[in-house]
């Protein structure tokens, strides 16, 4: 067992010699939206967005509505599920929980039986050909939820290559602050707690970035095998886990 743990940190110091400083403050975790003047058609937007920020804008609740800046129309990530016509998905394969339709004309109406991705102008979004030219917008996300149960090893391995333009890690975040952004990515979760980048290691807690804890809320010695950390999704104190666990995890920006 002492060899067996002895090899766990081991393999620890390795990751956290090899993640660069990272130092995540809540305040800086946020959604941003930038405006591309195009045009492009949604497939060529699409790309674009993904090669250069996150993805074509994901809009997911009224305080996140983003007007297009001087445009008739500019597309956003919404398109038609090609399995299902009745559902709309976002470009990352998200189920839409939140629309802003024209209800006066109403949309979306499919004119045509071609209007399978989505536009917006001013207050409203409206189905269009998807080979249309338009302006479009992007999104760039500070903090992304991983909806796949992974160790706590996979998790952080996974958050390292999840878009090599813009590293990420297995998250650093101070989850007692009461902010929204952050809580309300954790509670999307799929499993009741999710990992963060806190591991126990030689009589400490530290996070991935090398830097201890800071303050209480985990036991000073834990369970043996219990040297991962997690958050509850509703939020909350951290808890110890054992690291072989699988969850979903959350991955922020490096800073």
């Amino acid at each position: 067992m002492l060899v067996k743990n002895r090899f766990t940190e081991l393999r620890f110091l390795i990751l956290i010699i090899n993640f660069p400083s990272l130092y995540v403050e809540a305040s800086h975790l946020q959604r941003r939206y930038i405006h591309q003047q195009g045009p492009k058609t949604w497939v060529e937007a699409q790309n674009y967005c993904r090669e250069h920020h996150t993805d074509l804008a994901k809009i997911e609740a009224q305080r996140e509505f983003t007007q297009c800046k001087k445009e008739t129309l500019c597309w956003i990530g919404l398109h038609k599920d090609t399995r299902n016509p009745d559902v709309w998905n976002w470009s990352g394969g998200e189920k839409t929980k939140f629309t802003n339709w024209d209800l006066d004309i109403p949309q979306p109406d499919n004119y045509g039986g071609n209007e399978n991705c989505v536009a917006m102008t001013g207050k409203f979004w409206y189905d269009v050909p998807c080979d249309k030219q338009y302006a479009f917008l992007c999104y760039e996300d500070d903090l992304i939820l991983v909806k796949e149960k992974k160790t706590w090893e996979e998790a952080v391995e996974h958050c390292r290559t999840l878009n090599p333009k813009h590293p990420f890690d297995l998250a650093h975040v101070h989850i007692r602050e009461d902010h929204g952004y952050t809580k309300t990515v954790i509670r999307d979760a799929q499993t009741d707690e999710v990992w963060m980048g806190l591991r126990f290691l030689a009589g400490r807690w530290l996070w991935v970035n090398r830097k201890p804890l800071g303050y209480g809320g985990l036991p000073a010695c834990p369970a043996e095998g219990k040297n991962c950390g997690t958050v509850p999704k509703t939020g909350g104190l951290w808890a110890a886990k054992h690291c072989e666990g699988r969850r979903n995890f959350l991955c922020a920006k490096r800073q």
